[in-house]
Order: C-alpha cells, then structure tokens, then sequence
C-alpha cells in the first residue's frame, strides 16, 4: 500500500520524532529529503523517501502523488546565517511552495509546525494563541517564519485544511547535530560550560511537541496550538542537568551589560570569520525576554501532556552523550 502521509524535515528534532511516532502507529509515511542515503541510516523501516527540495516544484508535485495528510516541520531553525536569505528561502518561500502544492493536491489535512515568535508579547506577560502578530520581527529567522505563516494563512483561505502548530524551543533525542537548547545541555553535562547569559528559555520536550502535532492534526482547521512545557532560567536549567550529571557544569550567569558586548564583539568577529557568533544578538533578546508562553490549550483542548522534565532531560543526554537510552 502506498503511503498517504507525507512529512517535511523528517532529519531534524521535531521532523524525526513525528516520523517516529506516526510509523510506529503503523501508518504509511513518506519524507521528502534532500539526502537519501544519509535519512535511510535514521528513519525507521518501511518510511518511504523521496529525494526533492521546497524550492523544487516537480519534487513537490512527486512527494505530494496520493498523500491525504501533510506534516510540514522543515525550517532554519537558527538565529544566525552567514547568509540571511537562506531563512527567507527555506522558511518563507519553501513553505508557501508546499502550502499551494498541497492545495492544488486536494490533500486533507496540513499540520504546519510555525514558531511562537509569530506572536506578539510583552517581556514577563503570559501570552497564548489569541496574542496579535508579532508587529517587529527583529531577527531574519522571525521574519521568514512569520511571512512564512501568513503564506499558510493565505492557502488556508483558498481552502486548505491547515492547522498551526508554535513549539518553544525544542530539546531531545536526535538524528543529528542540532545547534541551540542541545548543544547547551551536552555543554553543561559535559562540564564545558563556564558562563552562561542571563535569562532563561521556553522549553518543550520534541516528543512531547511531536505528540502535539499528531493530536493538533484532527483540531478544526485554522486552530492554532502552542506547545511549551516551562519556563527556566539557564542557571535552573543547569541545576537541573547536575541532578543527573554531578560533574556537570556551575556556570556563572554574565551581567547584562557583560552579554551585551560579548554578543556585540561576537557578531563582529562572526562577520569577519564567517562562522557563528557565540552569542549572536537575536539569542540574547529572546532569553533576556522572559518569554512565558501558555500551552493551556492544548492540554485543554487536545488532552496533551508532557513528560516529567527529568526523564526528558535523561533520555536527551543519554542520546548525546552516546550513552544507551529508552525508546521515546
């Protein structure tokens, strides 16, 4: 039987983690990537692969051949790019391309995982899924995922059957490097991280968000869901890492005006060595935002619920660090 259920960004956090639970469920996936070979080693038997790209129509057109239902997880996640245009022609144009193919397919259902910075908030204030856009986007990674998001509201309007998704900022077991929230916890439990900025972070377990998605799909269409778990600050996020790992990292927490210029001097540097700054600016505004979204919703709504944080935190570092770890 041919797969009726297509997934985008199946290599990466939340992708791989949908991929997962929808196969082991027993139904019939397919993932559209641009390299075969290395998904195969990731992805479970039997999912079907199709080589192709967002910005490829005929790709799209072939991905899309008798698929009923769509999980769109691909993106640039990253604050930082050496070259910006790349959130714009992932984020934005890749995504409006498969939101109009999906439609002219006549698909059924269209899951699309967008972001909680679409929406407007004020530092400290609870805000859920009626908060108003984001009037300012500042970083290119904002900007692409909210034009991104109107594209799907444009399609929905045509009449494809979409429904939104807003992940925090996503840890867990993974395919893959992953740059962000892992990357920091691997830091701390490996005892390398020395300082961190001041503010903390969003948080949501990605199969935790993953679940959302799959729960999100049978909402009414237009529905918009935001999956978060908690609110720590990046000094609680190591205290609680140390409860797994003794040795792990005591980092101190910088000064605002000391993040402040080690993320002016690591742009500048960035710039110059075209790498990644250590800090870059759009980081540091999110984490010094104290971003508090409310996913009472979805627990409402869709009856979702999250893992215990510690066990989420133990099977990631089991996962990075190499160590045997439980099934998800």
């Amino acid at each position: 039987m041919l797969p009726n259920i297509l997934i985008t960004g199946a290599t990466g956090l939340l992708g791989h983690h949908i991929v997962r639970q929808l196969a082991g469920q027993g139904q019939r996936v397919r993932v559209l990537v641009r390299r075969p070979e290395a998904a195969r080693a990731t992805l479970p038997p039997h999912v079907e692969i199709v080589r192709g790209d967002l910005a490829d129509s005929a790709s799209l057109k072939t991905a899309l051949s008798g698929i009923q239902r769509v999980f769109h997880a691909a993106g640039m996640p990253e604050q930082w790019q050496r070259d910006p245009s790349i959130f714009r022609r992932i984020n934005t144009e890749g995504t409006a391309a498969l939101s109009c193919a999906a439609l002219e397919a006549g698909v059924e259902s269209f899951l699309y995982v967008s972001t909680i910075d679409v929406f407007s908030r004020q530092p400290g204030q609870p805000f859920d899924e009626t908060a108003a856009e984001n009037p300012v986007p500042a970083t290119p990674y904002q900007q692409s995922k909210l034009a991104a998001d109107r594209a799907v509201v444009q399609a929905l309007q045509k009449g494809l059957p979409a429904r939104f998704v807003h992940p925090s900022a996503l840890f867990g077991p993974s395919p893959s490097h992953t740059p962000g929230l892992n990357n920091m916890l691997a830091d701390i439990a490996r005892g390398k991280l020395p300082i961190v900025p001041p503010g903390g972070v969003p948080l949501v377990y990605a199969p935790d968000a993953a679940a959302g998605c799959l729960l999100a799909e049978h909402a009414p269409i237009g529905t918009r869901y935001i999956l978060n778990d908690r609110y720590l600050s990046l000094a609680e996020l190591a205290a609680a890492v140390r409860t797994l790992y003794p040795s792990a990292s005591r980092p101190k927490v910088l000064s605002p005006f000391a993040a402040r210029m080690l993320s002016q001097l690591s742009e500048v540097v960035a710039k110059v060595l075209h790498r990644p700054p250590l800090l870059p600016a759009g980081q540091l505004a999110f984490l010094n935002d104290h971003v508090l979204p409310d996913s009472r919703r979805a627990c409402t709504e869709l009856g979702w619920q999250t893992t215990p944080l510690e066990t989420a935190l133990a099977e990631t570092l089991a996962a990075l660090l190499g160590q045997p770890q439980s099934e998800p």
